[in-house]
């Protein structure tokens, strides 16, 4: 069981990385990043001084894509705690299609850039509490927030954590590694590259339903 605990671990890295790479291919592509919600909200006060019309409304639309994307998580699984259900897999298939679709019928429009936001809320919604620990996958300043947490937790004797260290450290490594990826293929590929995301993700729901399959054969 502890094996299947840690594959499902590797499992929810991986989906950092390709966040990684996917936020860095958007931020290339329409200059603006798609995951992360922090800089984009201080950004709207910003542009409304300065009068930038255009800019304000793309990114008040990357913030109401990116929480109608977590309304849709929230509707579709409904629970605080993570268990290893179908529809995870079912969602990350319904992702795929999504992604290769809208990049071969709206790539280079402002409204594919909304639907990749809308992704990464979907995404990151998926995810709340594992083992009692916060999961997020579109974003590191949580993973960074709580890898400080537990390292002053483990310096204080409390040996129990070191399995979250070691999350939280592959957690924001992938999310690293996935923006270089993200460069590294945006740059290569252009429009293209998002394409690698629709077969990625097909590729994340099979690994789910291998991982959720050897847990089930064990219980």
């Amino acid at each position: 069981m502890e094996e299947e605990n840690r594959t499902l671990l590797y499992w929810i890295n991986f989906i950092t990385f390709l966040s990684g790479a996917l936020n860095v291919a958007g931020m290339l592509a329409f200059s603006i990043s798609i995951s992360h919600l922090t800089g984009n909200l201080s950004r709207v006060p910003i542009d409304i001084f300065l009068g930038n019309v255009q800019n304000l409304y793309k990114v008040l639309g990357v913030l109401i894509m990116f929480l109608c994307g977590a309304i849709v998580s929230g509707i579709l699984i409904g629970e605080k705690e993570f268990k290893l259900k179908k529809r995870y897999g079912v969602t990350f298939i319904v992702m795929a299609l999504i992604v290769g679709i809208s990049n071969k019928l709206l790539y280079g429009n402002i409204v594919f850039m909304l639907i990749l936001a809308m992704l990464m809320g979907l995404q990151n919604g998926l995810f709340i509490m594992y083992k009692g620990t916060v999961i997020r996958t579109t974003h590191i300043t949580g993973s960074v927030t709580d890898l400080g947490i537990y390292i002053g937790h483990y310096l204080k004797g409390n040996k129990s954590v070191a399995w979250r260290l070691r999350f939280f450290t592959y957690n924001i490594s992938s999310f690293t590694l996935g923006g270089i990826l993200g460069v590294i293929g945006y740059k290569t590929f252009e429009e293209n590259f998002f394409y690698f995301f629709s077969l990625a993700y097909v590729l994340v729901a099979l690994f789910y339903f291998e991982i959720r399959r050897r847990y089930y054969s064990q219980v």
